[in-house]
């Protein structure tokens, strides 16, 4: 699993730009924008091999964080590609089936976050690399003394590489908020321009350094 840093580390980078901005709101804004820096350039890829033995189904090993999209998925040793595809279009009949069926999984696909599923369901091995990103729900626990929102993280590197970038995509969010003492349409109409010049940015940077690199499968929304 990759390093993980908490949403309040970019806090430093945002708030002398909303002054009087609750802390809270502010991270919530934080991960907003790394939700969508992850969408738009699929940065946050995971590569997993995992046995499913439970009707097909496995959890995903961080439960603060969701699939975006299915990069590639294979099943089994001879590695069979699997189609991406929503729940609700696969077969009635396929989704009834168990692993005593005896089917050979054709699909992948999440029946809720935090999950993936294969089908017609079986037990076998399971390889899929995938683009993840935070997950949008609230949950709070008890931290240091204080109490913290579970999905508020992201990896490191996100803040490592592009902290300034999703500082102003946070900050746009903030200032394009009516109503409140720190909000201001025209400067958050700039900083949601250089938001958008980041992930420009990062996207070709992506695509450059994959150019080369063999689809087996299609990408698919979740």
């Amino acid at each position: 699993m990759a390093e993980m840093r908490p949403m309040r580390d970019y806090l430093p980078l945002v708030m002398p730009h909303v002054p009087g901005c609750p802390e809270i709101m502010a991270e919530r804004a934080v991960r907003s924008a790394i939700i969508e820096f992850c969408e738009r350039t699929r940065c946050w890829r995971y590569i997993w091999d995992v046995e499913m033995t439970h009707n097909g189904r496995a959890v995903l090993p961080f439960p603060f964080a969701t699939v975006h999209e299915f990069e590639t998925a294979s099943w089994g040793d001879r590695e069979a590609p699997l189609t991406p595809t929503q729940f609700s279009d696969i077969d009635p009949t396929l989704r009834a089936m168990t692993p005593a069926s005896g089917g050979v999984p054709v699909y992948i696909t999440q029946v809720e976050d935090n999950t993936v599923a294969v089908y017609p369901p079986a037990d076998g091995t399971l390889h899929v690399t995938m683009f993840l990103k935070p997950m949008p729900d609230q949950m709070f626990v008890a931290h240091q003394f204080a109490i913290a929102d579970y999905f508020d993280q992201a990896p490191g590197f996100i803040f490592r590489q592009n902290a300034e970038c999703i500082a102003h995509g946070a900050i746009a969010r903030l200032m394009l908020t009516p109503k409140q003492e720190f909000t201001d349409l025209k400067l958050g109409e700039y900083h949601a321009g250089k938001f958008e010049a980041g992930i420009t940015d990062k996207f070709s940077h992506n695509m450059t350094g994959q150019q080369r690199a063999p689809r087996r499968t299609r990408f698919s929304d979740f």
